[in-house]
């Protein structure tokens, strides 16, 4: 696994997400759910300190963003992670079932 040259913490981000046991995944929603705010937040926080740090745009901006944008696009990335993963497993299951 490639880490980001950008911005190592993100790679490290990844990777702690990866680190998650399998089984976990396969029956709890909730880490579906924890998987997509940490990734989702983990971009918003590292793209917006980075826009502050390289002066693209004053700290305060950056929290306004982060507030105003970062909540809903946290809110939708765990609808969008929930009901594709979810369903996901629903047909691994039917292939499963078909398959014996």
């Amino acid at each position: 696994m490639a880490l980001s040259r950008i911005w190592p913490a993100e790679g490290f981000a990844a990777l702690y997400g990866r680190a998650t046991p399998r089984s976990i995944l396969r029956v709890c929603p909730s880490a579906i759910t924890l998987a997509a705010i940490v990734g989702t937040a983990t971009n918003t926080v590292l793209v917006l300190g980075l826009g502050v740090a390289r002066h693209y745009l004053p700290s305060r901006v950056a929290w306004a963003v982060g507030l105003t944008h970062g909540i809903p696009e946290i809110i939708v990335a765990v609808i969008i992670s929930l009901a594709v993963l979810l369903s996901w497993k629903r047909v691994q299951k039917r292939e499963a079932r078909a398959r014996v």
